[in-house]
């Protein structure tokens, strides 16, 4: 519950931004002219339904569009792209939902770079008369997009940098760190900020990256019981089970703990990203790091 709670302040600091984006976006075109009317408003998430993430997400969302003093009637589709990577698929359920609302909304609020690409993929153009707020969109360039004017980017940058030091600082027997990724679209763009972010420690540290695979959860604690064991972990991954589906690292940390620990070695996990600063981290420091967030 704490690692939770901790993950919707992080996510909650993140869509106080989102606000000042659809508070902008309401002064420059007048959508919400009263503060007693209910707002109609669409929310695409790109992940499915069960996910411990977008059922955080959609709560900050709720809770942020409440304390803003808006009535709203919030509509949700969920894309399921950690489960199908199914391209067509995913826009064909978005365009179809977006048809059918044919422009009536207030505003749609997209959740990440992947529901944004397939977002802007499509060509509906009574939906480009409405405001949209981009949220948790690592990279996204292309805000202004002709025929888009009335779209605005919130940009959240991972600091992997910070999560290094941290691993640094907790775990000075290490004598190496192994980034891992997955093989997703998201999986790939954390990489390559990871790798952005550390270049400069590369000369005086070891820095593995690992991943772009579609290895399952055991395929990896396989390969990580090879990793050098005076070493720490930066987790940034979605895995698959054994039925191929993607499912949130934060469920996995309790796995890695309870398998790598069988083995006499020192070996610690840091979460990746910075809202799951909170997880689980394996070793003897685990209280250090608890006091560290």
């Amino acid at each position: 519950m704490k690692k939770i709670a901790y993950l919707v302040k992080e996510w909650g600091m993140l869509f106080v931004w989102m606000m000042i984006g659809i508070i902008s976006v309401k002064a420059e075109t007048g959508v919400f002219p009263t503060a007693d009317s209910v707002k109609q408003v669409l929310f695409i998430s790109s992940y499915h339904e069960e996910q411990i993430w977008t059922r955080n997400i959609i709560e900050t969302v709720k809770r942020q569009l409440k304390d803003a003093g808006l009535r709203v009637d919030l509509r949700i589709i969920h894309l399921d792209s950690k489960r199908t990577k199914d391209k067509d698929k995913q826009a064909e359920i978005l365009f179809q939902t977006l048809s059918e609302i044919r422009g009536r909304q207030d505003l749609i609020i997209v959740s990440d770079k992947e529901a944004n690409q397939i977002f802007f993929s499509l060509d509906i153009p009574m939906i480009k008369k409405i405001p949209v707020v981009f949220c948790a969109v690592a990279v996204f360039d292309d805000r202004k997009q002709e025929g888009w004017e009335n779209a605005t980017g919130v940009v959240s940058k991972l600091d992997y940098e910070k999560v290094f030091l941290l691993g640094r600082r907790l775990f000075p027997e290490a004598r190496k760190v192994y980034v891992i990724s997955d093989s997703t679209e998201s999986g790939r763009m954390h990489k390559k900020m990871a790798q952005s972010q550390l270049v400069k420690y590369e000369r005086v540290f070891p820095i593995e990256y690992v991943g772009e695979h579609e290895a399952t959860v055991d395929d990896l604690i396989r390969e990580m019981e090879n990793f050098d064991p005076l070493s720490f972990i930066i987790l940034s991954t979605w895995q698959r089970d054994r039925q191929g589906m993607y499912r949130s690292a934060e469920i996995y940390y309790p796995i890695f703990q309870r398998r790598l620990r069988r083995r006499s070695c020192l070996r610690w996990i840091l979460p990746g990203e910075t809202v799951f600063w909170a997880g689980i981290c394996c070793g003897r420091r685990i209280k250090e790091l608890g006091r560290e967030n």
